[in-house]
C-alpha cells in the first residue's frame, strides 16, 4: 500500500510570526525579500561579516522590511534543519524553486507522509466527544523515549498533536518539529538531562490532553 505524501514547504510569506507584532504587521513584499536575498548573498560572499542579531529589528524605531524578512528567513531555514535532522524520515530536504517573480528564495521543504485529520486544538474546539486515553498512550511512549534517543521537541502544544481522522480518532501523532533539537556529539549526560528536564516533552504532552 503506497502512502501518500505531502511536501512542507517553510515559506517565510505564512509565518505566524507576522501577525504577532500587534499595530504593524509585517506585510510581504518582493521588494523586501530580494533586499534580504541581496544582503544574505553579500554575507556569503564575504563582503560582510554575518553579524545579524534580532537586535537589528529594534534600533531606532521599526526596523527596514528587509531586515525582517531576513529575520523571518533565518527563522524558517533553522525551523527546516530541525525538522529534517531530528526525524530520519525528515532526512531527505530540498528546495522548492518558485515561479518567476513570486520570490527572492527558495523556500526549504521536506517530504512527509499526508495524515488526514485535525490537530487537537482545533478538535477541542468542535466540542467533539472525548478521545480515549488509550489513543495518546503511543505517542506518549515514544515521546518518553525522546531524551535516550537523543532529541527532544521542545514545542509540544494542542496545535501541534495531530488526531486522525477527524470524525473518530484512532491516531495521535506529534508533528512540526522545527523547534526540535538533537544531541551534540560529547555533551555530558548531566548537560543532556537538563535540556531535556528544560523542554519536559513528556509533561507538556501530558498537560496538553488534560488540558
Amino acid at each position: 500500500m503506497t502512502r501518500a505524501g505531502v511536501t512542507c514547504v517553510f515559506d517565510p510569506r505564512y509565518n505566524d510570526e507576522r501577525d504577532k507584532s500587534g499595530r504593524n504587521p509585517r506585510v510581504w513584499t518582493i521588494e523586501a525579500e530580494t533586499e534580504a536575498v541581496r544582503c544574505l548573498e553579500e554575507i556569503a560572499e564575504g563582503r560582510h561579516p554575518d553579524d545579524f542579531t534580532v537586535q537589528f529589528l529594534y534600533r531606532e524605531g521599526d526596523a527596514k522590511p528587509f531586515l525582517w524578512e531576513e529575520d523571518y528567513y533565518r527563522y524558517l531555514k533553522e525551523s527546516a534543519e530541525s525538522e529534517g535532522t531530528v526525524i530520519p524520515k525528515l532526512h531527505r530536504s530540498d528546495n522548492v524553486v518558485p515561479p518567476a517573480q513570486t520570490h527572492g528564495i527558495e523556500p526549504p521543504a521536506v517530504p512527509l507522509e499526508y495524515i488526514p485529520g485535525m490537530t487537537l486544538a482545533e478538535y477541542k474546539a468542535s466540542k467533539r466527544p472525548n478521545i480515549p486515553s488509550a489513543i495518546f498512550r503511543p505517542q506518549f511512549d515514544a515521546i518518553s523515549k525522546f531524551g535516550d534517543g537523543g532529541v527532544f521537541h521542545g514545542d509540544i502544544s494542542g496545535s501541534n498533536i495531530l488526531v486522525s481522522p477527524s470524525e473518530v480518532p484512532v491516531r495521535a501523532v506529534l508533528i512540526d518539529f522545527g523547534r526540535a533539537g538533537l544531541r551534540e556529539e560529547g555533551e555530558l549526560e548531566e548537560d543532556w538531562t537538563d535540556i531535556c528536564r528544560f523542554h519536559r516533552d513528556e509533561m507538556m504532552f501530558v498537560s496538553t490532553l488534560i488540558n
